[in-house]
């Protein structure tokens, strides 16, 4: 597949193209690595999804999508969206949106992030959704500050009943 965009920060690019099947087993390692990095439940997350190794062929469905970022060659981030069941049919959950820390605070989230949002529109979304845990707190800052507004209560039914943490923005255009 070919390159679907790319962000530069001091002179360095990092591209972001959508999952293949050879980027399973890398993507994986790296939700798993951040789990184990910032002692997230390990139990009822993405981290014990069986569908968390085979995230080529879970987003290989109608209105989803899933990005990795490349740098230096090797996959170091990755997000995407997905029609989780129960939510209502214009929102989207933003999931499995991890990086490596060696390019975490370049920017690299924050664009990936919105890249996966102006897809998500173009997917016909006109909100999403995402769950975290406090543990993630750069994230959830990430969030809060991309216009992600704090919700009582999980939405959809994502199986992931360890996270706590539930937000949702309206999309630009929409």
């Amino acid at each position: 597949m070919g390159i679907s965009g790319a962000y530069v920060v001091d002179g360095e690019v990092f591209r972001f193209r959508e999952i293949t099947p050879a980027d399973n087993q890398a993507v994986a390692r790296i939700i798993r690595q951040a789990f184990e990095e910032f002692q997230a439940p390990k139990i009822h997350s993405v981290y014990d999804d069986p569908e968390t190794d085979t995230l080529s062929q879970v987003f290989d469905v109608e209105r989803a999508g899933y990005w990795v970022v490349e740098w230096h060659g090797r996959v170091c981030a990755g997000c995407g969206f997905y029609p989780t069941a129960g939510l209502p049919e214009d929102m989207a959950e933003i999931v499995k949106f991890y990086a490596l820390p060696e390019v975490r605070g370049k920017g690299v989230g924050r664009s990936l992030l919105r890249f996966v949002e102006e897809k998500a529109v173009g997917a016909g979304y006109a909100r999403v959704y995402l769950e975290s845990i406090p543990a993630f707190k750069d994230a959830v800052s990430l969030y809060r500050k991309q216009g992600y507004r704090d919700l009582p209560a999980p939405l959809g039914q994502s199986g992931h009943t360890a996270m706590t943490v539930f937000m949702a923005k309206a999309l630009r255009g929409r």
